[in-house]
This record gives C-alpha cells, sequence and structure tokens, in this order.
C-alpha cells in the first residue's frame, strides 16, 4: 500500500551552499511495517553545477547510523562534508555519488539514505518537486 504524504516545491537559488549529510524522518517512527520513499523531480536540465542531490553508496556509510540516526539528539545529521574529521571525510568523499538529470528523469531515496543538496554554482534556480510517500508491507 502506497500513501502519499505531501509534495513540496524545492527552488535552490544561485549560490546556494551544500547541505549537511543527513537522513530523512524515517517511516517507521510510527509504524514498523512501514517505509518511506522520496522521490526528487526535477523540474527541468539540471547539470552538476546546479547542485543536484549527492547519495552516498550505502555499503560504506550504513555504519555511521549507529551514532547518527534520525531518533537520536543530531536527527540523523552527519554535518557539512567539509567540516567532518578528515578521516569520516575520506569516506563520505569516496562514497559520493551525484547525477544529472534530464526533464522527465525522477530519483527515489529510502529514508535512511545519506545525502545531501550541493552547491548551486550557476546563475540559475533549481527546481525540483520533492514527494514523500509511505509503503506499507
Amino acid at each position: 500500500q502506497w500513501r502519499m504524504l505531501g509534495i513540496t516545491l524545492m527552488e535552490i537559488y544561485p549560490g546556494s551552499n551544500e547541505q549537511e549529510i543527513h537522513i530523512d524522518m524515517p517511516g517507521r517512527i510510527l509504524d514498523a511495517n512501514t517505509n518511506r520513499y522520496y522521490l526528487s523531480i526535477p523540474l527541468h536540465d539540471t547539470d552538476i553545477k546546479m547542485g543536484p542531490t549527492i547519495f552516498y553508496k550505502e555499503n560504506s556509510v550504513k555504519e555511521f547510523r549507529k551514532e547518527h540516526s534520525y531518533n537520536k539528539d543530531d536527527g540523523g545529521i552527519i554535518g557539512k562534508l567539509n567540516s567532518l574529521k578528515w578521516e569520516i571525510k575520506q569516506i563520505f568523499l569516496s562514497a559520493r555519488e551525484q547525477y544529472e538529470y534530464k526533464l522527465g528523469d525522477i530519483s527515489i531515496h529510502r529514508d535512511i539514505t545519506y545525502h545531501n543538496g550541493g552547491t548551486n554554482n550557476t546563475n540559475k534556480i533549481r527546481r525540483v518537486l520533492f514527494v514523500a510517500c509511505d509503503v506499507r508491507y
């Protein structure tokens, strides 16, 4: 069973800095049988310079959930990449993946996926529809 929770129009303005690395609010907080998914739908072609979402490979960063989960005091936030301790920064740098998007593309990630928005290094506003859905199994 799919349930749409909400849709947000996100506008990332020129010069907006890279977000903190984080996970989003998990669906299991309310129901142990629910997974939450987030869909990002770019409203135009989006190249890397516009700062599309940066994802981190699960196998490399999953251990960080032991200390940084949404239920803990830090709310699942790792921090700004350039502010991390050198060793941790190297782990996240090697796990980092970022893709260009064409109009009509979509990215989907789980609530437990470490990610962050990139820096918008253009003179254009990056516009994305951000959709939150729960899937009950």
